[in-house]
């Protein structure tokens, strides 16, 4: 018998009883189709997460920022240590292959404007902030070297901030008012311990700045959004607003944004600068860093790995109702193969061999478990499709992620295999 008779007469065999085929139809499409969205999906959202991420932050940063501090046998927390400075910034800039240096110090205040108020992070930046982080204005101007130099009480707001507080006017030329809490210690206070002599001292200040511009929208709304900031002169901040101090009496930072040159040479100015710094803070070879060094390249490798790892999770879940599905093809058959023992005697009967009957079994079993895969992979790719249509974007850590949807021919292939 050739292969076309024993496929005519597999779909016969089938197709005899069709709510058995189609309950048993519904394990291997459902599980595939699945797969196919499923897959598509974390796949989808983590090269979205990748490219927002760049869009928002850069792709070509290494940063600096505190590190932990051993006062007394204690160890404090990661960005504890008041060690970074502007002067440090500085000697960064001189390193080979980095672009651009651009520190910032920040802090939480309170902006009011309008009758309106927000809760936000103020930053110090200077003019290389704006292309360091890949930051546009839409309205007004940024923070100009001029604006540094006279410590002039002006600032730029992001997106969701002036939305927040002017609503759909133009803010700019308007004033807001920045409500920034201190605390000062003064001697002779209560307490215990290592603050037995030392009084803390909460000051709520209000400066008045005048908005210069606004920045172009980079994500979406929220605490952590690069969009939900306020951004001032640093010498303004340092002196005017909220001065920040290493315990030498420097002007402190709270981080140092680095462009390197390629991404290519990100490692290499990453490598380049823990020598300096520890050089510049005078640590001792037996200290640790005062300071952490993080790049690009380490988040996005990181998010990657992390969306692979949710993938193949994605992928296993789904690969259980194919399991189901293919448990189901089994009892189905071990059903048909008792319900036909009549048959099977007669083809015995008439010559028919025991690898015969059971190439017959089988070509059945194949039928549905294809007949079933190609309609998953078909719902399963209309969905993915479907998605891709409403679905564009989507909210992660604060950025607005684009997401790409479409059913890869490798996942189709993995799905149909499966």
């Amino acid at each position: 018998m050739n292969l076309s008779n024993e496929l005519r007469i597999g779909w016969r065999a089938i197709s005899a009883n069709k709510m058995r085929l189609v309950l048993t139809l519904l394990g291997i499409i459902i599980g595939i189709a699945a797969v196919v969205l499923l897959v598509s999906l974390t796949e989808g959202i983590g090269s979205g997460m990748v490219d927002g991420i760049e869009e928002a932050v850069g792709s070509n940063l290494v940063w600096v920022y505190p590190g932990a501090i051993t006062e007394r046998g204690v160890t404090t927390r990661v960005g504890s240590a008041r060690t970074l400075t502007i002067d440090d910034a500085e000697a960064i800039s001189d390193l080979p292959y980095v672009a651009e240096v651009a520190p910032t110090s920040q802090t939480s205040v309170q902006v009011t404007a309008a009758g309106n108020n927000i809760y936000t992070t103020m930053q110090g930046v200077t003019p290389e902030f704006r292309s360091v982080r890949s930051f546009s204005v839409t309205d007004g101007r940024f923070i100009s070297s001029y604006d540094l130099e006279v410590k002039d009480k002006v600032c730029v707001l992001g997106d969701y901030v002036a939305k927040e507080v002017f609503g759909d006017a133009d803010p700019v030329g308007e004033m807001v008012r920045v409500g920034i809490q201190t605390i000062t210690t003064s001697e002779g206070g209560s307490g215990s311990g290592v603050l037995g002599m030392v009084g803390l001292k909460t000051e709520v200040k209000s400066r008045h700045l005048k908005v210069i511009g606004v920045l172009e929208k980079k994500g979406g709304g929220g605490e952590n959004s690069p969009d939900n900031v306020i951004l001032v002169p640093i010498t303004t901040m340092e002196s005017r607003l909220k001065p920040m101090r290493t315990p030498k009496g420097e002007d402190r930072v709270s981080m140092i944004w680095v462009e390197a040159s390629g991404r290519d040479k990100m490692d290499v100015v990453k490598e380049e600068i823990p020598p300096l710094l520890r050089e510049r803070h005078r640590l001792r070879e037996d200290e640790d860093d005062d300071f952490v060094v993080d790049n690009m390249a380490q988040v996005l490798d990181t998010i990657s790995q992390s969306m692979e790892m949710l993938s193949v999770l994605a992928g296993f879940i789904a690969g259980i109702s194919l399991l189901v599905g293919g448990i189901g093809i089994m009892n189905i058959m071990l059903v048909s193969v008792t319900e036909r023992t009549r048959e099977i005697g007669i083809r015995k009967a008439v010559g028919a061999k025991r690898k015969n009957i059971l190439s017959q079994f089988l070509i059945e079993s194949v039928l549905i478990g294809v007949l079933g895969g190609i309609i998953g992979i078909i719902l399963g790719w209309g969905a993915v499709v479907l998605l891709s249509m409403g679905f564009s974007h989507t909210k992660v850590m604060g950025l607005d992620v684009p997401v790409t949807l479409s059913a890869s021919p490798a996942v189709i292939v993995i799905a149909f295999v499966v």
